[in-house]
């Protein structure tokens, strides 16, 4: 249930939902896939429905983004801001396995394992990793 929406498929606000909610959610959501209203679903809308869903998390991910680099308030981010980012030097000693200065690709994907690990509680970080995919994804 990763990205569901409480507050739109909870339609009485009781802050539970049904299974009635749940169906009644899923089903205004093939209704408005269906752009054409001829009953079935293309490929087309299908695309534009999850375009739209792509587009709504990049909104808000950038918003995100700017709220925790956004040293100066002014709403947008130099490039200065965007460089910055949390512990750079420290991640990339922790996924510098071997301490050689640079990273391998197998140390990548070790870093992202257990960030992937950390961040599905399953690490030692309790599920606290960053949002997005991290350090080695952006």
């Amino acid at each position: 249930m990763a990205g569901l929406d409480f507050a739109a498929v909870d339609a009485d606000k009781d802050g539970k939902i049904t299974t009635a909610e749940m169906d009644a959610y899923r089903s205004a959501q093939v209704t408005a896939a269906d752009a054409d209203k001829d009953g079935k679903i293309s490929a087309a809308e299908l695309s534009a429905m999850h375009m739209a869903r792509m587009q709504e998390r990049a909104e808000r991910m950038a918003a995100r983004m700017i709220e925790r680099h956004d040293a100066d308030g002014d709403g947008m981010l130099t490039a200065a801001e965007m460089l910055t980012r949390p512990a750079p030097d420290r991640l990339f000693e922790m996924a510098d396995i071997d301490g050689d200065g640079a990273l391998s690709e197998a140390e990548i994907d070790a870093a992202r394992e257990r960030m992937a690990e950390m961040r599905e509680g399953r690490g030692h970080g309790k599920g606290r990793g960053q949002h997005g995919g991290g350090f080695f994804n952006e």
